[in-house]
């Protein structure tokens, strides 16, 4: 005997097809805040329709609308200390622990990103045997400058299980990171206050080449320029310099030279004087303690009236050559 059940679900029909005392469900779609529905019938000789209305709370195959009052109770998982899997082909795919706070991509399941629009992908994936597991801490923050990679740091110690990552310029071994910096417009000073001239970032622990040229000019006779280097806290910083005018003539032209064996320390320039361009050259070593921070070139006028002019076109340029 075929006997057919419509079982009304609010106003939704879910059609179902009896055969003898085992029931076939085709179709049973519940409106979301319903309950499950369970089913038991006799033998039945005619058409029957029972009108079932209960709260649901599961997940529909297509999907549950998220508008209503319960919307912030909409979840999927388990409300015991039990294991999510999703599987395909019957084989665990994902796994979100009961117990613990972790993510679990088993049988060296790949992690895709795929490109928009397309097809192609960056993937990471586990090696297909390791010796114990392995927990990586990304940084807190991005590379200060470009051109720096990703090194486990020195604290938290790293371990054969663990490590944190921090950003880094890659170290020596034939020529590491530079970064240049090129002012784009004259500054100027027209006061004893230092001015920022030119600024570059460099990471913790490091040890950079330094090379610098710029062009100064005065105003006036008595001016002295002066210039220096200012660095994140710790760091130390060794180097010297030469200067000459670029517009000697036979009246007027004169060198000076300097070395200097600590950070933050004001050179003095008094050959640039009364309207005439110095162009200058330092070269140096900056060694950075634990803290990162930026190498800034900064100049004033030391005496006079008359205002300082850093030209466009000077230079800032560091290497790392951390060994």
């Amino acid at each position: 005997m075929k006997t057919i059940v419509t079982v009304v679900v609010g106003s939704i029909l879910a059609a179902t097809t009896l055969f003898g005392q085992n029931m076939v469900v085709q179709s049973l779609t519940l409106p979301n805040g319903a309950n499950r529905v369970t089913l038991t019938s006799p033998s039945l000789t005619a058409d029957v329709s029972a009108p079932i209305l209960t709260n649901f709370t599961g997940w529909a195959l297509g999907g549950n609308s998220l508008v209503g009052p319960s919307s912030s109770s909409n979840q999927l998982g388990t409300s015991d200390a039990v294991d999510v899997q999703l599987i395909s082909n019957n084989v665990p795919r994902l796994v979100l622990s009961g117990s613990a706070a972790t993510v679990t991509a088993p049988n060296q399941t790949n992690l895709r990103f795929v490109e928009s629009g397309g097809s192609d992908y960056v993937a990471f994936v586990a090696p297909s045997a390791i010796t114990t597991s392995a927990t990586y801490t990304l940084p807190a923050a991005n590379p200060a400058v470009a051109g720096h990679v990703l090194a486990a740091a020195a604290a938290p110690a790293p371990s054969t299980s663990a490590a944190t990552l921090e950003w880094v310029a890659p170290s020596g071994g034939g020529g590491g990171a530079v970064t240049y910096v090129v002012t784009g417009a004259d500054v100027t000073s027209a006061s004893g206050v230092f001015v920022t001239g030119m600024s570059v970032a460099v990471a913790a622990n490091r040890t950079y080449l330094v090379e610098a040229t710029f062009t100064m000019s005065t105003t006036g006779a008595a001016a002295d320029p002066r210039f220096k280097f200012v660095g994140p806290t710790g760091a130390t910083m060794t180097h010297g310099f030469s200067a000459t005018l670029s517009d000697i003539t036979a009246a007027n032209n004169g060198s000076i030279a300097g070395y200097v064996a600590t950070i933050d320390t004001p050179h003095s320039l008094n050959i640039i004087t009364d309207n005439h361009r110095g162009l200058v050259f330092v070269t140096g070593v900056l060694t950075t303690s634990a803290t990162a921070g930026n190498l800034t070139f900064q100049f004033n006028r030391n005496g006079g009236g008359s205002t300082i002019t850093l030209f466009a076109g000077s230079s800032l340029k560091i290497t790392d050559v951390t060994p």
